[in-house]
């Protein structure tokens, strides 16, 4: 797939990105998805900032950004991973 960040894109800023594509996947993973292919367990944008240690609007425009991109999609509270490999990309190397 395309390279997802841009050039002006810090080390930083790249590891939460790696770190929440990590996550997302590990909730597929270990819970799975629904019959509408949706991830099983609804986790808030409060608990995800929480435990990946950023701010709720980090993770509100991450989660944007990776719907822009079309690897996940968003309705109210549910979430679906659309594009597992490119998510696994961008979690290379990040591991909890």
């Amino acid at each position: 797939g395309q390279f997802f960040f841009t050039q002006q894109t810090t080390p930083s800023i790249f590891s939460v990105f790696a770190c929440l594509a990590h996550f997302l996947i590990k909730l597929y993973v270990d819970f799975g998805e629904d019959q509408y292919g949706n991830l099983r367990l609804y986790v808030k944008r409060e608990d995800m900032a929480s435990y990946l240690g950023v701010t709720i609007e980090s993770i509100i425009r991450m989660l944007k950004s990776f719907e822009k991109k079309g690897l996940i999609r968003i309705e109210g509270k549910l979430l679906k991973l659309k594009d597992i490999s490119e998510l696994r990309n961008i979690s290379t190397g990040f591991k909890f």
